[in-house]
């Protein structure tokens, strides 16, 4: 789908816009949380079948990056999409 490339391509452009102000501009790419699936067990077993981490994803996936994002240790890391799926992506 042509919006899957939106939100990357805005923070590289914010990014470039925001650089000169020693402003930096990252954003995160979530998988499907449990949220998205409710109940559906079946979904849950085909979703996390194949990729590595075989459990599916919950909101608080998330804070650790957030927080890495948002800190000092990420000072000079701008541009950047971080993708939290699990490894969904390598299927």
């Amino acid at each position: 789908m042509a919006s899957n490339g939106g939100i990357p391509a805005l923070t590289r452009v914010l990014a470039k816009e925001a650089g000169d102000f020693n402003v930096t501009v990252n954003s995160i790419a979530p998988g499907n949380t449990a949220s998205d699936l409710g109940a559906d067990q079946a979904t849950y077993e085909v979703r996390t079948a194949a990729r590595p981490v075989k459990r599916i994803e919950v909101p608080e996936d998330f804070t650790g990056t957030g927080v890495f994002i948002m800190s000092s240790e990420s000072d000079f890391m701008t541009a950047q999409t971080m993708v939290v799926d699990g490894s969904a992506v390598m299927n």
